[in-house]
């Protein structure tokens, strides 16, 4: 029984041995190398590693390429902010002037806006010494956009609140002993003008069309590139490092 029992054992061996070495072709193993696995890549010497502000920019680069590649129509532009009585008027007049897909009103916001303020002066010519010292020390100024702000100053306006007390804290450091925080203006939402495709024609075309709601609407505010989609999480064949 014994002696059974290691015949088996020696056949069974044997087999795998000629399985694992493809001496019996066909039923091996598929065989495995750092050569093939190259060869299976993609053309794997195009692959390297970049440093994450490289694959930003390579980002931003197929981004143009992209919105050039959509023709002639153009890139995509927006205008506003507008309240909801400016808004109307804008759908108004575009509604029936204009093809439906090349224009649309989505929802947007502005961000409140903080400033490092100082005033209020009793009088313009208080005001105007006032800024003369401000540009011996070499700090900039300017009057706030808030007319209820009239008759201060402006030392540099701010998205956020911190971002503002910091500035705050090294004018002081410069000797700027009067300022403080102010917000100028809160956060503003309404709707915005989108053209996905806006060529010179078309906007042109939208700020020549004679309605004066159009034109009260449009008053003041700025053709501007629609902010890009969010950055996808890779590259296609590339690697980032952080």
């Amino acid at each position: 029984m014994l002696r059974i029992f290691a015949f088996v054992l020696l056949v069974l061996n044997v087999g795998y041995f000629a399985w694992s070495t493809e001496l019996v072709r066909g039923f091996g193993p598929t065989p495995q190398s750092e050569i093939q696995r190259l060869k299976q890549q993609i053309r794997p010497q195009d692959v390297r590693v970049l440093g994450l502000d490289e694959a930003k920019r390579l980002e931003a680069l197929v981004l143009a390429q992209g919105q050039a590649a959509a023709g002639r129509g153009g890139q995509c532009m927006m205008i506003g902010l507008f309240d909801s009585r400016e808004a109307a008027a804008v759908r108004e007049v575009l509604t029936g002037t204009l093809t439906p897909e090349s224009w649309e009103m989505e929802a947007g916001s502005q961000p409140a806006r903080w400033i490092v303020y100082m005033g209020r002066y009793d009088s313009a010519e208080t005001l105007a010494r006032k800024r003369a010292e401000l540009r011996g020390m070499n700090v900039a100024s300017e009057i706030p956009r808030n007319s209820m702000l009239e008759f201060g100053l402006s030392l540099g306006g701010y998205d956020t609140q911190q971002a503002a007390e910091t500035a705050l804290a090294e004018l002081a450091l410069r000797g700027v002993r009067t300022a403080r925080v102010l917000m100028e203006q809160p956060e503003l939402r309404g709707q915005m003008l989108r053209l996905p495709q806006a060529d010179d024609r078309l906007r042109v075309q939208i700020d020549g069309i004679k309605a004066e709601g159009l034109r009260t609407a449009l008053a003041g505010k700025t053709w501007k590139p629609c902010p890009p989609p969010a950055p996808s999480q890779n590259l296609s064949g590339l690697q980032t490092v952080r």
